[in-house]
């Protein structure tokens, strides 16, 4: 895993942060105590560049009550090339990862299978992944500090992830694909109709109830005396 470590002040003239990306205590593997397999881009020497906050501490009346709220921070290992259409809300992103603790323990990764398929804005991650993975071009690879407080909290997810843990990621976008137009005119008003329906049916079932309690009660007897009339008749 990758801490931050305190160089100096930071000086916004030159754009240094004041920090750097050191290793962790222990490069080791979640299970045996096997030294960790780095990522291709770690292997391949990639430089640390671009180190940027993705949140910001909330104010008095934010998220967490004006509370010093630790953001998350990503680093590009590999910049890409210019890109047109950056990943943003509705897209569908195919990205490898590699998860790990701040002693190195590696808790999950995605290098032995295929990538992980996500639609951003659909919660299907950690709120600290899914805020890292927004403006990621293809091609882009991206180091990630996650706080609990943006993974899994005071609960952890046992075992592999205890209480209150900082998480930290090795993220390549390896794919983007971009709805278009009339998928996004869709998905967006399929929820507004499901709820529009939802008052209908329920004020068709009212009446239908109603109806059926306004009838006039008779009573067994008389109905068949009605059926014997009818069979009379006939």
């Amino acid at each position: 895993g990758w801490v931050r470590n305190r160089k100096s002040r930071p000086d916004p003239a030159s754009g240094d942060p004041g920090e750097e990306l050191v290793p962790g205590a222990a490069e080791v593997g979640l299970r045996g105590g096997t030294p960790r397999s780095k990522p291709a881009w770690e292997r391949g020497g990639g430089e640390v560049r671009g180190l940027t906050a993705a949140t910001e501490s909330r104010g008095k009346n934010g998220l967490f009550g004006g509370a010093s709220v630790t953001p998350v921070v990503r680093s590009q290992v590999e910049p890409p090339e210019p890109c047109a259409e950056p990943a943003a809300f509705g897209d569908t992103l195919h990205i490898h990862y590699s998860g790990s603790l701040v002693d190195g323990r590696i808790f999950d990764t995605s290098l032995s299978r295929d990538p992980l398929v996500i639609e951003l804005g659909q919660k299907q991650v950690i709120p600290g992944l899914e805020q890292s993975l927004l403006d990621m071009c293809v091609g882009e690879k991206r180091r990630v500090i996650i706080p609990s407080h943006l993974a899994y909290g005071k609960r952890g997810f046992p075992p592999s992830i205890p209480a209150d843990a900082e998480l930290h990621f090795d993220v390549e976008l390896i794919a983007l694909i971009r709805a278009n137009y009339w998928q996004k005119l869709v998905k967006g008003i399929l929820p507004l109709v499901g709820m529009a329906m939802v008052p209908a049916l329920l004020g068709l079932i009212g009446y239908h109830l109603y109806k059926k309690a306004s009838r006039p009660k008779v009573s067994k007897k008389k109905l068949k005396e009605e059926k014997r009339n009818k069979s009379k008749k006939k």
